[in-house]
This record gives C-alpha cells, structure tokens and sequence, in this order.
C-alpha cells in the first residue's frame, strides 16, 4: 500500500483502511486531520500502588480516586485490564466524570497477587483494543524492586 494519503475522490472505506495500516506509528487522518495512535500502555508500578491504597482505604467499596490518586491521572487506566470501575453517576453538569471509583473482583484478586495479568495494553481513543498476552505480570513484578508488597499491604 502507498504511504500517499488518499486521494480526496477516494471513498470513506478507503480512508480508513489507508489509516488502519498507520495507527500503529500514530499518522493523521486525511478526512478530519486528527492524530491516530494505538497506545501501548503498561501496568505501571504507580498502578500497583494505586490499587492498593484502595484496597487499604476501602476495600472493594466506592473511593473517591482524587483524594488517593498520587502521580496523576494516569492509574484511572487500570480500568483497562478490568481492574477498577467507575461509577456511572452523573454530576450536575452531565459528565460521568465523577471521580468515584473501586475495585473489581479481578482488581482484588491482582491486588491479593493470586492472579498474573496482560503486562501491556493496546489503547486507541481512549478504548482498549487487546490485551498483548505475550507477557504476564503480577502486582510484585509490577511494584519492582522500588516497592516493599508486604510493607505497602501491611495492615490489611
């Protein structure tokens, strides 16, 4: 395939298929102009933290994750890998970004380090489309060396 963007009699099909070739590397759309990019995201050590603050503070319950979140808002994507959900409340002004979120089960299970998952991730606009399965991680090979398990799960 020509790394030409389509010509602009080409059909809406041909655009996206021309795009599809290129979201890997991030390309911009040739109808809209918007930049396209799979995002490979990992499961972070600031994730594995998060989680469990939130298994201290609230166990599988409701938490508000701006009054725990510590590096940003990057850890809200552990609900990629199902480990978290948000609530579907909606605020006065007609978002759902509320800001209230818990743990799954899946999320304890991680957090309780019975369970391995996905390491990686592959995001596009904001949605995940796969988990890549070639390498599985649990929350002690996800905190490293950086972080004591034991210690960050202590009095529990």
């Amino acid at each position: 395939m020509s790394d030409d963007i389509p010509a602009d009699d080409g059909s809406l099909e041909d655009a996206r298929a021309w795009l599809r070739d290129r979201v890997d590397d991030g390309q911009s759309c040739p109808c809209c102009g918007q930049m396209a990019k799979v995002y490979r995201r990992k499961l972070t050590a600031s994730i594995g933290c998060v989680l469990i603050r939130m298994w201290r503070e609230s166990r599988d319950e409701w938490i508000y994750m701006p009054r725990i979140r510590s590096a940003g808002q990057d850890e809200v994507i552990a609900r990629f890998w199902f480990l978290i959900e948000g609530d579907d409340a909606v605020r006065d002004d007609g978002s759902k970004r509320n800001g209230w979120w818990r743990l799954t089960n899946l999320g304890v299970a991680f957090v309780h380090n019975e369970i391995k998952l996905p390491k990686y991730a592959r995001i596009y606009n904001n949605r995940l489309l796969n988990l890549d399965a070639e390498q599985s991680v649990s929350i002690i090979d996800v905190l490293g060396t950086k972080f004591d398990y034991a210690e960050l799960m202590e009095g529990t």
